[in-house]
Parts: structure tokens; sequence; C-alpha cells
């Protein structure tokens, strides 16, 4: 009740601030009331809002409490100036209320972080953390641009008094700066309680701009429509304490936004460096233009790199297969392709061997797909520890792998090395706690002897694959004169052979 009671005075407070800055209500005579009392209230009641929310929700309770704290300290600030330091004869620079309204910079800071911080949440790319260093260094520069001339000019007194002068500008483009950076890190992703929270932060920024330069031109005090920009941003933060955070989400760092808006800012930069030749900037803002462009540059550096990284990856995705990590049979056969090239070209030989897993099926009936997997994964180092480095190992699906050597040794090299293939194979497999042994088929065939290119090579080390199964032999060798039938009777074959001798089928 006491809480609705609050945002109802603060909308009230509101309109009527609104009234005398918009439409005139009230006259000149109204406006100094209204920036002293009114604003006083706001800046009060909107600290005595965000504490509650501090007090009464645990989540985010520090960030809040941390925002409460520079409010209450802003607030006391304009109520000394308001009531106290304004009516001295020369009211001092810096004073105290310097020192309570400049509070609110770093506690601010302080609150965005913990505000932004979320448990659980991925850490963001290097890239990201570019972008939100280019989208804050370039509204700075913006910023510093348009306002920092003026202010500096306007600057006059001891140099306390200008640094203190100085302090606000730059407390500004640093909230600026943050607040955007914080929402590149986020993805530009934002909820309501980011939307009006930001908002609030920015739009304090602008008034202290225009501020700056009402002050340069020579008025002492805001005008209605800078003081009414005073109490939008700081109402703002007191919607936006009371909003509903939603679940947090997985930041999608690849949307367009993420994208556009730091290209934005560093075009930004290009134009005021530009502009620089036209009418000099001041070192501030060319420093930070300078700032934007070189994280860009940087930026566009890592770009590339995640470019090259991200096709190289595709395209070992494209080659390999997805539960072995072996090649594929696309890049098996382009490597045979590559090795009958090269035999035609220097001479030579390659051979391709062809393994069929014996019983994979009952396998994996019995025992389930989580173990047949287990055990394919496994196959593929086996084989490589009775083949050299050079040697390819692929999986062509199933359960059936194959084999190059380029170059190829001669028949009684290739029977040595199907017989240590098999001897690898028969020792047991770890498999989910059990000690599996496995028995496969072979077939071997080699160019030039036996094929023309890639595609025959490899049919006709299958044909010899299943010749191995029917004639119950653990390899056997590519003969022309038992390639007398199709594949599918081949298969046919070594089925019906292999469930004779299991008792399948009685004759």
């Amino acid at each position: 009740m006491a809480l609705a009671a609050g945002f109802g005075l603060l909308l009230a407070i509101l309109a009527v601030t609104a009234a005398n800055a918009v439409l005139g209500v009230g006259g000149h005579a109204a406006q100094k009331p209204v920036r002293d009392w009114l604003s006083s209230a706001v800046y009060i009641l909107v600290a005595a809002i965000v504490g509650c929310r501090a007090v009464r929700i645990k989540e985010k309770r520090v960030a809040w409490a941390v925002f409460a704290t520079g409010l209450s300290l802003y607030g006391l600030g304009n109520v000394l100036w308001s009531f106290w330091i304004e009516h001295l004869p020369n009211p001092p620079i810096p004073s105290i209320c310097d020192g309570l309204w400049l509070s609110l910079y770093p506690l601010s800071y302080a609150g965005m972080v913990g505000f932004a911080s979320a448990r659980g949440r991925r850490r963001p790319p290097a890239g990201v953390w570019l972008d939100g260093l280019i989208a804050g260094t370039g509204l700075a520069a913006i910023g510093a641009a348009a306002v920092f001339r003026q202010v500096l000019a306007s600057a006059t007194g001891s140099p306390v008094a200008v640094a203190t002068e100085l302090a606000y500008p730059i407390g500004d483009l640093l909230l600026a700066a943050l607040v955007v950076g914080l929402l590149a890190l986020r993805g530009w992703q934002v909820n309501r309680a980011w939307t009006l929270l930001g908002g609030g932060f920015l739009l304090l920024t602008v008034a202290d701009c225009m501020y700056a330069v009402q002050v340069a031109s020579g008025s002492s005090a805001p005008s209605p429509m800078t003081n009414l920009m005073y109490v939008l941003a700081v109402a703002l933060l007191a919607f936006a304490a009371w909003q509903r955070t939603p679940d947090q989400r997985e930041t999608h760092f690849t949307r367009w936004s993420a994208l556009l808006i730091p290209a934005f800012f560093m075009l930004t930069a290009v134009g005021l460096l530009l502009y620089d030749h036209v009418r000099r900037l001041e070192p501030l803002a060319f420093s930070l233009a300078i700032s934007t462009l070189v994280a860009a540059t940087v930026r566009m550096m890592l770009a590339f790199r995640d470019m090259r990284v991200l096709s190289e990856a595709r395209r070992m995705e494209a080659a390999t297969d997805y539960l072995t990590s072996l090649p594929n049979r696309r890049l098996f056969v382009r490597r045979v392709e590559e090795a009958i090239a090269a035999c035609r070209l220097a001479g030579g030989t390659a051979s391709v061997l062809m393994l069929d897993l014996d019983h994979f099926k009952e396998l994996n009936d019995t025992l389930g797909h989580d173990a047949g997997d287990a055990l394919l994964r496994l196959i593929g180092p086996r084989l490589g520890q009775a083949l050299r480095a050079t040697d390819t190992v692929a999986r062509l699906g199933g359960d059936e792998f194959a084999v190059l050597l380029h170059p190829a040794p001669g028949e009684e090299g290739l029977a040595l090395v199907a017989d240590k293939i098999l001897f690898g194979l028969s020792e047991p497999f770890e498999v989910l706690g059990l000690a599996l042994r496995v028995t496969g088929s072979l077939g071997i065939a080699s160019y030039p002897g036996d094929a023309r290119d890639a595609n025959d090579l490899m049919t006709r080390a299958d044909i010899a694959m299943y010749h191995a199964k029917t004639a119950r032999n653990r390899y056997a060798f590519y003969a022309h004169e038992r390639d007398t039938g199709s594949k599918e009777r081949l298969t046919l074959a070594a089925e019906l052979a292999m469930a004779i001798e299991e008792g399948g089928i009685e004759l």
C-alpha cells in the first residue's frame, strides 16, 4: 500500500513538473519552487522506492542497495544546494554538494556491474567484449565532441574548481559508455528492467550535457526542460527497480544488432576524425575516436580469425564421421583418388582393405546401441596400432571400416597387415564394464592390378571382403575369376554361410 502511494506521489510530481516545463503552467514564478522543492522530493522519493526494493527482494539486492545509496546522496546534495549553498553570497566550488552529486557516478558504476552480472550465464567471447568497448568509447567520443569544448571553455577559477566542473561530463561519459558496453556484453538483449535502468542513466547523461551547454552560455540554473529530464531520468530508476526479472536466457551473440551497433559507432568515430580536419576536436574526443577505431580493427581481425576457424570446422565436419571422428566415406574416397593419381604420376601401388565386423547387429540388439557406439569408437584407435602414420582409417557407415595403404606393400606385406589388424581386433575391448571380443572379415584390392579408379578399387575390396565371409577366411584378396555375381548375391551367400555355421539353418 505504501509502495503504491509512493508511485502515485511520484507520478503526480512528474505531472506537475511536466506541466510547468512543457505547457508553462505556473509561469516563471513556479520554476524555482518546482526545481527546488519538487525535484528534491523526486530524488528522495525514488531513493526510498529503490531502497525498499533492496530490502524486500533478495534478487540483485546489493546492486539495488548501491543504487539507493547513490540516489540518497544525490538527493541530499540537491536539498543542501537548493536550501543552503545556493543562497550563500559566494557559493564555493567545489562544495559539499559537489561531493554528494559526484558520488552518484562510482556508485552507479558499481550498481550497473552488479545488476548486469548473472550466475550461469556463459562468458561472452573476446569479440563481444570488444563490441562493448567499441560501443562505449564510440558513444563517449560523440558526447565529448558535442559538449566537452563548451564545458572546457566555461570552466573558470582555481584548478580544483575546473577539475570539479570537468568531473561531471567525464563521469557522464563513463556512465553512458558503461551502460552501452554492458548492453553489448548481453548481446543487446534487454528486458523492461534493463530498458528503464539503462534509459534512465542515459537520459541523466543527456540532461547533464544540456545543463553543461546552458552553463557555458551563461545560465546558472537548469532550464525547466532540463530539470524535467533530470527528474524523469531518476524516476525511470524507480520503475526499473520493481520490474519482474524474467528467467535468464542463453545469450545469442550473433544477432544482427550485435554486429550493426558496433559498426555504427565505428563509422561515427571515422566521421569524427574526418570532422577533425575541418574543426579541431578536443583531445579527449579525438583520443576516444582513435580508441574506437583501434578496438574496431582488432574486432575485425578476430572476426576474420573466427570465420577461418568456423570454415575449417565445417570442412572437417563434412569430412569426418560424427561418431568416431574418423574420416568418412567422402574424405576416404578423395584420399583414394589422390593416391591413385600419385601412382599414375610416379608409379607404385595403393591398396584398400575393407573391414566388416562380425555379429555386430547381435551385439547392438543384446547390449543396446550405447554399447555398439562405444565399441565403434574404440575400433579406429585399435586399427591405427597396426598401421603406419601415413595410412588412412575411415568409417564408411554402420560396422564397415576401410583402410588405405599408400604406398602399398606387396601381397605378403598386405597379408601381414591384415593379420596384424585382425589380431588387434581379437584383443578384448572394454565396453560398459564388459570385455568384448570382436572378429571381422577383410577384403583387399590394389591399384593398378585390380582396378582402374577409386570406385572400382573400393568395390572390388568390398567384393573380396564378402568372399572372405563366405569362405570363412579372415581375409581375402580380390580375384577377378571369383567376381561372378553382384554384391547383393555375395552378401546373401555370406549370411547363409554364417547362419549354417552358427546352427541357424540345418541342411
